[in-house]
């Protein structure tokens, strides 16, 4: 996941002790497996950006480092409370492609995508039940995180082949 780019190259795992422990405090209890449906709650995406805020002092406070960027940032918040999708670029254009939400991070942006869930509830809901069966639960948001990941691809995929 790191690139040639990020900050992260040059350190050891320990520059994620601040991170760890600002998400494991009582406050966040309630981002873990947040529903499309949680996400319409303002206390909830409130919360979300309050961590997401957190989490880039976490790492700013540090030596030699950087601000996080919003996809660093949201892809721990994917791999641990499962609260959101992680705003990679493959993500971003999917959104955008399907006209879904607007491309940046924030309430406006997290309340589309929620939408979206929720207006196609049913087949997304299919879809966790056939992966589940499998022994795998996934999040809605990981659900939803995945669709949008793979239609960017695609995208970029058939962009280079047309190149």
């Amino acid at each position: 996941m790191y690139r040639g780019s990020s900050f992260l190259l040059q350190k050891d795992y320990l520059v994620h002790k601040p991170v760890v422990e600002l998400l494991l405090e009582d406050k966040y209890e309630k981002l873990w497996y947040c529903t499309s449906h949680d996400l319409l709650d303002d206390n909830i995406v409130n919360l979300i950006l309050d961590v997401r805020a957190r989490i880039i002092k976490a790492y700013e406070n540090q030596p030699n480092c950087r601000r996080p960027t919003d996809t660093l940032v949201t892809k721990i918040l994917m791999g641990t409370f499962g609260c959101l999708p992680a705003y990679d670029s493959y993500l971003i254009d999917g959104i955008k492609s399907e006209k879904v939400a607007t491309p940046t991070l924030g309430k406006k942006s997290i309340k589309q995508i929620a939408n979206y869930y929720i207006e196609n509830e049913v087949l997304f809901e299919e879809a966790r039940e056939v992966i589940n069966k499998n022994g795998v639960e996934y999040p809605q948001l990981k659900l939803l995180d995945m669709y949008f990941w793979q239609i960017g691809y695609d995208l970029n995929l058939a962009k280079k082949e047309k190149e």
